[in-house]
């Protein structure tokens, strides 16, 4: 949702941030909804 057309440096970082936490909270739910790999 880079809607944003702010161009303050400070809005970009927020909005940047954002993305990247919602990224890794998905990441963490997948991987959590997947088997641990096996060890052969």
């Amino acid at each position: 949702m880079i809607a944003s057309a702010s161009s303050d440096p400070a809005d970009v970082v927020a909005v940047g941030w954002r993305t990247m936490q919602h990224l890794s909270g998905i990441i963490a739910a997948t991987s959590e909804s997947l088997p641990p790999p096996q060890a052969d």
